[in-house]
Formats: structure tokens, sequence, C-alpha cells
């Protein structure tokens, strides 16, 4: 799979999943898919690290790793 539909499918996990979190203020990619070009192949076992950004001042630490739509997402949180 394309680095550029992999961060397509985080971007929909965030705007279906992640947006309805309590608290949420906002999402980015974090790790080694920033460093990637959007038309490198990223490795099935790689997986797709996203910050959530809560306004709480004390989110749990992380959702962990999971698949979602044939990526590895791995979702940590962190407080606004």
């Amino acid at each position: 799979m394309l680095v550029k539909d992999a961060k397509d499918i985080a971007r929909k996990w965030v705007i279906d999943e992640g947006s309805k979190l309590p608290g949420f203020y906002g999402a980015f990619y974090h790790g080694s898919i920033n460093w990637l070009s959007d038309s490198s192949i990223l490795s099935t076992t790689s997986d797709v690290d996203i910050m959530v950004v809560l306004d709480d001042s004390n989110p749990s630490d992380k959702l962990g790793k999971f698949i979602y739509q044939d990526i590895i997402l791995e979702v940590s949180y962190l407080p606004s």
C-alpha cells in the first residue's frame, strides 16, 4: 500500500472515531510516516502513529496498536 493511501485511511479513522472521543481537540501523524514520501510503499508490518490531542489534562497514555481497514494504527493521546 502507498503511504498516501495509508494516511488517507488513518485520516478516516480520526474523522470517524477519534473525533468522537471526549475532549477531542485535534490529531496529527507522528513518527516515521512523516519522513516517507506519499508515493513510497508502506510495509505491511509498519504502523501509522497518530497523536490524538485531547483537552483533558490527564488523558490515558494510548489506545495502542490495532488494525483498521488493513493498516496498523498506533494511537496515543496527548493533553492540549
